[in-house]
């Protein structure tokens, strides 16, 4: 058995009835393989899991019940108590999910080959316990504020290590971009490394009378005045379909770099444009884009690796998982929904 294995055993033991025996709070609520997750367990993550550690009370949610009312005094009773009846299957799906879901990453890291060791749990706790200035003590204060063992953290860790390695092993077994696929894209999706012409430029805006946007114009071309440095200065690129511009912008686009142009009509208001710097359209050359590509090719081959993983791993994970009735959610294979289980991979 490789190390966390079994890690579904190790949080039995958060300090609330030990796995096996006679004891209700040992039933099984779903066995992942081998293994068992209990009603212990699984009442444990719910606390830790829930806003403010606070568990609605089936069935009759008495203390949830007068929770909800102080807050909404006016609610009528059936909508208190489905709030409550309705956090609570949120909060048991959600948990279940989590317990049933670590196991299957735990293991598929095993199955790679990618097995998460207690060196790297350790590793990865001790780097928590060092953001704590007071030290170990200060952590496990911590710890017990949010209702937390230091069981929990580790399985949390285990999950967080499993998901790093399996990404990695996908990751080194994929086969490189090769140059011939690079140029491809390249030549295929040309027209994304062609930038249209740019032109930077000053601008008065809404002059109210013709007179005055000429007189302005008289000045700043014979020296007299000059557009002001905190004039709105832009960087416009050329629409691809000059038809659609506005006024405005065609008037941008034909003025002659270096002089001001004579004053232009939009809506019965007078505008100067001095047209700055010109960058013609050009095509970005492959050795420039190269960077680039490789790196879109490389992320889309990544993510088809990953979907493929991801149907097989679920599939494979779903037929060993059995829940019993009342915690059926859709990792179990006695669920009949649709599966919709998104983030067990963070590159899905």
């Amino acid at each position: 058995m490789t190390p966390y294995r079994s890690i579904a055993l190790l949080v039995c033991v958060v300090g609330l009835a030990a796995c096996g025996g006679s004891d209700p709070g040992n039933e099984a609520v779903a066995h992942v393989g081998p293994r068992v997750v209990t009603k212990a367990t699984f009442a444990h993550w719910m606390q830790v899991l829930a806003p403010q550690h606070m568990v609605p009370d089936p069935p009759r949610y008495v203390v949830c019940a007068a929770f909800e009312r102080r807050r909404a005094a006016r609610s009528p009773e059936s909508a208190v108590i489905g709030s409550c009846r309705r956090r609570y299957e949120a909060l048991k799906q959600q948990t279940l999910e989590f317990l049933i879901s670590s196991d299957w990453l735990i293991d598929a890291a095993a199955d790679e080959g990618t097995s998460v060791t207690d060196a790297e749990v350790r590793w990865k706790l001790r780097e928590k316990e060092e953001t704590f200035p007071g030290g170990h003590g200060e952590f496990e204060e911590s710890l017990a504020a949010i209702a937390h063992t230091k069981a929990d953290v580790e399985l949390e860790i285990s999950s967080e290590l499993a998901v790093a390695n399996i990404e990695a092993h996908l990751s080194r077994k994929e086969p490189r971009v090769t140059q011939a696929e690079l140029e491809a894209y390249y030549r295929h999706d040309i027209a994304h490394f062609e930038h249209a012409e740019q032109r930077e430029f000053y601008i008065v805006e809404n002059i109210k009378e013709r007179p005055l946007a000429e007189a302005m114009r008289s000045q700043i071309v014979s020296g007299d005045a000059r557009i002001s440095s905190n004039a709105l200065g832009e960087h416009l690129e050329r629409p691809p379909d000059m038809n659609d511009a506005r006024t405005i912008v065609k008037a941008i686009f034909a003025a002659r770099p270096g002089l001001v142009s004579a004053p232009i009509d939009v809506n019965g208001y007078y505008f100067l444009v001095e047209v700055r710097k010109v960058t013609p359209a050009q095509v970005e050359p492959f050795a420039r884009a190269r960077g680039a590509i490789q790196h879109t090719l490389t992320s889309e081959q990544r993510r088809r690796t990953l979907e493929s993983y991801v149907s097989r791993w679920r599939n494979a994970s779903i037929a060993l998982t059995s829940c019993a009735p009342g915690y059926v959610v859709q990792q179990c294979k006695e669920y009949h929904g649709a599966r919709a289980m998104q983030g067990l991979l963070r590159a899905e």
